[in-house]
């Protein structure tokens, strides 16, 4: 009698499960590794998002307050007691930049990193309503905020 070597259903069936396997196991483990990554990725953002919000209501709220302008990625606010403050986009980043009224450099730093594209406008409906538009500031881990 020959010795029939060859797949036997048998086998065929254990072949199959063992491959299913692996493939389910490499497949919970890429997704939860991406999950873990984008979950990083979006706080960052959103804490520098945040953070940039917080200084801008802060000084929109101050009671020095006088003038609001944006132009050419800068947002300028200037107050009562000739202090400017400026929101700077340059170099994938967002920068406060404090002058006092002497015109004196009091405070740089950058408030958001790894910014690809933002967008500053200023719009007055009229004399009582000024509308600040951050549009599109996406950063370049591709998380994207959008305020109107």
């Amino acid at each position: 009698m020959k010795s029939e070597k060859g797949l036997t259903l048998t086998s065929l069936i254990v072949y199959v499960i063992v491959l299913t396997m692996v493939i389910t196991t490499i497949t919970m483990i890429t997704v939860n590794t991406r999950k873990s990554i984008d979950k990083d990725v979006v706080s960052v953002s959103n804490e520098e998002y945040m953070k940039f919000m917080q200084y801008l209501t802060e000084d929109l709220n101050s009671v020095d307050f006088k003038n609001l302008t944006a132009e050419n990625n800068t947002i300028k606010i200037m107050f009562l007691d000739n202090s400017v403050h400026y929101y700077l986009y340059k170099e994938e980043s967002i920068f406060y930049i404090e002058f006092d009224e002497n015109v004196e450099l009091k405070k740089e730093i950058s408030i958001c990193k790894d910014v690809s594209i933002c967008n500053f406008t200023v719009e007055n409906n009229n004399e009582l309503k000024t509308l600040i538009r951050i549009n599109d500031i996406v950063y370049n881990n591709n998380y994207h905020f959008e305020s109107k």
